[in-house]
């Protein structure tokens, strides 16, 4: 939606960060904030079946993280959002690797497989930006894999 609103933007090479730079910027703080929401509400439903906190205190950390991103913008300080981000997407990859080993509502193979899976998408897509795929698309995959992998995660519970 942003990127309509912001001339020059290419979403194929450019971060979606580099949002926040244009005039309407300051919503990405919402964008930001919804994906924390996300990741803790997971950390919350997942802490209420008796998962151990190792896995939902890295996820609330990883939400932690992208609060503060959303507030320190690349305007406001490129190494520390950016360090952010990273930080945030590490630990839910760590929790998409711990998931299916610690909770006894995630331990089927087929589990294993989606958890396992979201986060080699993740961490390949992540990776592979600039190099072999446009960063834009790689951001947006790596992005994509997470949220999947949060709304399988709540749904996995009750499903």
């Amino acid at each position: 939606m942003l990127s309509g609103a912001q001339p020059g933007y290419d979403p194929i090479q450019q971060f979606m960060s580099e949002l926040a730079l244009g005039p309407w910027g300051g919503f990405m703080i919402v964008a930001f904030v919804g994906l924390a929401v996300l990741v803790a509400a997971s950390a919350a439903h997942l802490r209420a079946s008796g998962t151990p906190k190792l896995l939902t205190h890295t996820l609330a950390l990883a939400a932690i993280c992208l609060v503060g991103a959303g507030a320190i913008t690349l305007g406001d300080s490129v190494s520390v959002h950016v360090a952010l981000v990273a930080l945030a997407f590490a630990l839910c990859g760590l929790a998409m690797y711990l998931l299916p080993r610690l909770a006894r509502t995630h331990g089927r193979p087929m589990d294993h497989l989606i958890s396992w899976g979201a986060g080699l998408v993740m961490c390949a897509a992540t990776a592979l930006g600039g190099l072999l795929i446009p960063v834009g698309i790689a951001q947006r995959l790596s992005a994509g894999a997470l949220m999947f992998w949060l709304l399988w995660v709540v749904w996995r519970r009750h499903g």
